[in-house]
């Protein structure tokens, strides 16, 4: 074989191998001038098979080293941690005062009957005292009654407190009778200007009954203190 065949068939060789091989779409290989070689006698040129292109290393970009987290500030103290603001003392309530209920108005007592501080008829006395027997307007049968027997001082006079006054019934008429013949000072109501003895009865029957006894007693003036006793009678009507 002559030596332009084998430079035809080695350049085909190569030209076949390099079709094979996958380059780098942006990589062109250059071509390479065949060399002549020496040869006894007839000088040849022998081409020489392309050098492989060096695979294009495709520089990776050192790894950028992510920057450390910053350290977040530290957070915010939550609502709930932080310090209360203090309370905004509120003024107390004022309790409305309630609705003023009126009083009911208290029970009218009955006033007992109002003995006369002027004598009546059958009143004994002189310029010092007066001494009478006061009976109510009516009586029931059956029924416990009572009569006054009131003194009254006269003038520059007034009862004499510390005596022990006592008021002594005489003895009852048909159809009445008494719960106690004596009525001591102890029951009676003594004050300078005044004194009165209640005298129970009870009356059996109805009709005019007449009530009697006799009063012991003592007024005085600044100077002297007198005792007396005097009788004195009413009639009372029992229905």
């Amino acid at each position: 074989m002559g030596g332009k065949q084998m430079w035809a068939a080695a350049f085909l060789v190569a030209a076949v191998a390099m079709g094979c091989r996958e380059e780098p779409e942006n990589v062109q290989a250059a071509p390479q001038e065949p060399r002549f070689m020496e040869d006894t006698g007839t000088s040849r040129a022998t081409p020489e098979p392309p050098a492989p292109a060096p695979a294009t290393a495709t520089a990776t970009a050192p790894e950028t080293a992510s920057a450390p987290a910053t350290a977040s500030a530290p957070a915010t103290a939550s609502a709930s941690k932080r310090a209360p603001a203090p309370a905004t003392a509120r003024a107390p309530a004022t309790a409305s005062p309630p609705a003023a209920t009126p009083a009911p108005a208290p029970a009218t007592a009955s006033a007992p009957p109002t003995v006369p501080a002027v004598p009546q008829q059958g009143a004994t006395g002189d310029e010092r005292f007066v001494v009478w027997m006061q009976p109510r307007s009516s009586y029931r049968v059956g029924q416990q009654g009572e009569v006054d027997v009131v003194l009254l001082p006269r003038v520059e006079y007034h009862c004499n407190e510390k005596y022990p006054m006592k008021f002594t019934l005489d003895a009852a008429p048909a159809g009445v009778s008494y719960p106690q013949t004596v009525v001591r000072k102890d029951a009676m109501t003594v004050a300078p200007e005044r004194a009165t003895a209640k005298v129970p009865f009870v009356a059996s029957e109805p009709g005019v009954k007449r009530i009697s006894g006799k009063l012991a007693f003592s007024v005085c003036t600044e100077t002297q203190c007198v005792v007396e006793t005097r009788t004195v009678a009413a009639g009372v009507s029992v229905q």
